[in-house]
């Protein structure tokens, strides 16, 4: 990961930001990432749990997809 991106981790992306890096996902190793970011986000309180549950199902069936 390049340092922005880390950076923008570790503050949470907005739900548009994550929505957009679930578009990115084509590897398990990418799903992955986009898991932790989702997490980092409602921990950073820029998603609500309902978002993060919403996005996390949606990430978690991607990473089921390239398994």
């Amino acid at each position: 990961m390049k340092i922005r991106k880390l950076n923008e981790a570790r503050m949470g992306l907005s739900f548009k930001g994550l929505v957009d890096e679930l578009n990115k996902i084509n590897s398990v190793e990418s799903a992955n990432e986009v898991m932790g970011e989702i997490d980092n986000s409602f921990q950073a309180e820029k998603i609500s749990w309902k978002d993060h549950e919403t996005l996390y199902d949606i990430a978690s069936k991607l990473y089921e997809l390239y398994k």
